[in-house]
């Protein structure tokens, strides 16, 4: 087949290295995202200016947190600026577009009076839920998400920085940080924006940057948890003007976080199934209050994984993910920009992977992805197969029938890799990626 491929296809199809030291994997990012970073931040101080920030308040402000992150992960700051440089973005306006896209609405609600023209906030939303133990129908515990937020390109990647964890992560085209993570030794974190708080931080770093640094030095739920704890006391979460709602997973338990500044609570989650969307439902939690408008997700997701309980696959999961039925807040709504399905075997021989659908996953196929994969496709870190995905030619997507049957494919050949080792999952992971773009309509390799 690849005597037969197009350039394009060798390109879509290229296996990138993020491996070394926090420089060196900059470099590459910024290589491979450089014009997508500049539209995105000169965007940014676009819509900041349209709103009655000018640009030397962001740069202020982005200082204070490459401050920050120097003191906390400075390797994030190192790796940072090298993407800025490399992408030919000046490092001042990329250090305060990655510092404020997650929190800019608390920077404004801390510095100054509320600046009307930031509402209404992004979609505020994902929804999580999990199968543990006896509650999961495979030899491995289950977390999922579906992620809410803009529209943008997403992208995920295997960073193998020296002196951490091996890491599988993803989030939007250029982002430092982590929405959905899995790391090498099998521990999963996602993140849910949580109640709308009264004094929001005005200096600390995004729930991406902690997630990141939470994967790369923890191996389990309890390591997470302290983790959490350390950093919550410190001052060092924000949400912008919400909350958190932290879920973790790892061979043994799940574990959910309920954290405002400087508070937290937390539960373990053992031979059972959990379910959260956007509310808080042990930190300030009155019970008979008025729920949420977005609850319906949240209640969809919980009744049909107690449904699932002793018998929860991936594929369940998945099709879980795909919910649009329940209106007017259903699972997938028009918010859900990518999804995973984390799969945390109970054998500590038996590598960890997640499932991601890169865009909504009614519209796409979900790929098998291991933090043990030597790289990763171009198409799959540059953010074209989100693309496709998002296509503006309004071209249907995939039948469920047929979105199902090419996952058991592809979670087919992903197994079969795995036995023959880190080249061979890369290669594998590259023709499913070429395959579902085959399938969402770019040009087949053959």
């Amino acid at each position: 087949m690849d005597g037969a491929e197009t350039a394009a296809h060798r390109r879509m199809g290229e296996l990138i290295r993020l491996e070394g030291d926090a420089a060196g994997i900059g470099r590459t990012l910024g290589g491979v995202w450089a014009g997508a970073l500049a539209a995105d931040t000169d965007a940014f101080f676009a819509r900041m200016a349209d709103s009655g920030l000018d640009a030397a308040f962001l740069i202020a402000e982005g200082g204070e947190y490459g401050r920050r992150l120097r003191d906390v992960a400075p390797h994030m700051l190192v790796e940072l600026e090298a993407t800025a440089a490399a992408a030919g973005v000046a490092a001042e306006r990329f250090r305060a577009y990655m510092g404020l896209k997650y929190v800019m609405p608390a920077q404004v609600y801390a510095a100054r009076e509320w600046v009307e023209p930031l509402r209404p906030l992004p979609p505020h939303g994902c929804t999580s839920f999990m199968a543990t133990g006896t509650a999961s129908g495979v030899p491995a515990n289950l977390l999922h998400k579906n992620r809410d937020y803009r529209k943008l390109p997403q992208a995920a990647h295997v960073k193998a920085l020296t002196g951490t964890r091996r890491v599988l992560g993803a989030g939007d085209v250029g982002d430092v940080g982590l929405c959905h993570g899995l790391n090498d030794a099998g521990l999963a974190g996602k993140m849910n924006s949580g109640d709308r708080i009264e004094r929001p931080l005005r200096h600390s770093l995004s729930t991406t940057e902690v997630l990141r640094l939470v994967l790369e030095t923890c191996a389990t739920c309890e390591a997470a948890l302290r983790a959490l704890r350390e950093l919550s006391a410190a001052g060092l979460i924000s949400d912008g003007v919400g909350g958190c709602i932290w879920l973790f997973a790892d061979r043994e338990r799940g574990l959910i976080v309920e954290e405002t500044p400087f508070t937290l609570v937390w539960e373990f989650v053992e031979d059972a199934v959990a379910a959260r969307g956007n509310a808080f439902k042990r930190l300030g939690y009155a019970p008979g209050e008025p729920e949420r408008p977005d609850a319906g997700r949240y209640h969809t997701a919980l009744r049909t994984m107690r449904a699932l309980a002793g018998a929860a696959t991936p594929a369940d999961l998945n099709r879980l993910s795909r919910n649009t039925d329940d209106q007017p807040t259903p699972v997938c709504n028009g918010g859900t920009n990518s999804a995973t399905t984390s799969v945390l075997p109970f054998d500590a021989a038996v590598a960890p992977h997640w499932e991601i659908a890169l865009g909504p996953p009614d519209q796409t196929c979900y790929l098998p992805m291991s933090p043990a994969a030597a790289a990763v496709p171009r198409c799959i870190l540059d953010g074209s197969l989100w693309r496709l995905t998002n296509r503006p030619d309004g071209a249907p997507s995939p039948s469920l029938a047929v979105q199902e049957a090419q996952e058991a494919a592809f979670r087919a050949r992903h197994a079969a890799a795995t036995a023959a080792g880190p080249a061979a999952v890369a290669a594998a992971l590259r023709t499913s990626a070429l395959e579902l773009a085959a399938l969402l309509g770019a040009p087949a390799p053959v």
